[in-house]
């Protein structure tokens, strides 16, 4: 089984974060690479599974500052491969990722010098401002060893942390981007990948799938970053939110480099976080009512 992990580092898809400032600038971007920096990219130099090839598709067009610290990277994490991408095909993301894909499996044939010995494809959906926990890869690629073709995997509970207040939530989110895709393949190029199966908000829909959630509660698999450059995420409340208070519990299984937890978590919580929940219900509601612009 070859195993992808697939990630639109900087593409040029949209021009305004959730609170309408500017993307796409050179603030933008270095903000963008510190969160990576920060939460994406020590989770994945930490798995306990290394078999992976992770995939960055990066603007052909990026400032050079931006293109030598990719190679800090690939120091963290060998397992990196940029993909650069002229801006004005950054919308055919879906399609540069199955070639992309394509190209891997046809590498890896030539290198073994005969067909994959399991024609079978594992892609996750991951993006640059989020993490996965240490175990991720290993657990997931267990779970894909026994599934059926065209598949989803999906692990229910994560976390979500606000790094304006400091704060992390355990959270229940069904449908969540951190998803993958087993496939089957007889020729390299029949291969689709994750992103080429659509929103993982309608991959439900999807006809002649399968779907398979794994329930950890105790076990949250996967970070999501909520910060006031996102596109639209904020907060997931639910009777079924906790609280996180030990400072050492992100680093020790997401493998950051600081515990990241505020002094007091929970005067945080009462004080910021719910009403801003509260904010968000609201919201919700009147996008629901009105629509929402995504331009």
């Amino acid at each position: 089984m070859l195993h992808l992990i697939l990630t639109r580092y900087n593409l040029r898809l949209w021009h305004r974060t959730k609170r309408g400032g500017e993307a796409q600038t050179e603030d933008w971007l270095r903000h963008r690479t510190a969160l990576f920096e920060t939460y994406c990219l020590p989770s994945l130099a930490a798995q306990t599974c290394k078999d992976f090839v992770w995939v960055l598709l990066l603007d052909a067009e990026s400032p050079e500052w931006l293109q030598k610290r990719t190679e800090a990277w690939k120091q963290q994490v060998p397992q990196i491969r940029i993909i650069k991408v002229k801006p004005e095909a950054s919308p055919y993301f879906a399609q540069i990722f199955k070639e992309v894909a394509a190209a891997i499996i046809k590498q890896k044939q030539a290198e073994q010098r005969a067909a994959v010995a399991t024609k079978r494809l594992l892609t996750t959906y991951l993006d640059n401002d989020d993490a996965l926990r240490c175990d991720f890869v290993e657990h997931l690629q267990s779970e894909a060893s026994s599934v059926a073709d065209k598949t989803f995997i999906n692990y229910r509970w994560g976390l979500q942390y606000f790094t304006e207040l400091g704060i992390a939530t355990r959270v229940p989110y069904k449908y969540n981007h951190f998803n993958s895709y087993v496939e089957d393949f007889c020729e390299a190029g029949s291969v689709r990948t994750v992103f080429g199966m659509g929103s993982h908000t309608t991959i439900r829909k999807t006809q002649g799938t399968h779907q398979h959630h794994v329930v950890i509660p105790e076990h949250p698999m996967w970070v999501e970053v909520v910060h006031e450059q996102n596109k639209y995420n904020d907060v997931l409340m639910s009777l079924r939110t906790h609280l996180v208070t030990d400072p050492s519990y992100l680093p020790s299984h997401f493998g950051w480099h600081a515990p990241y937890i505020a002094a007091h978590p929970r005067r945080v919580f009462l004080l910021r976080f719910l009403p801003r929940a509260a904010r968000e219900v609201l919201r919700h509601i009147r996008d629901y009512l009105f629509g929402f612009d995504w331009s």
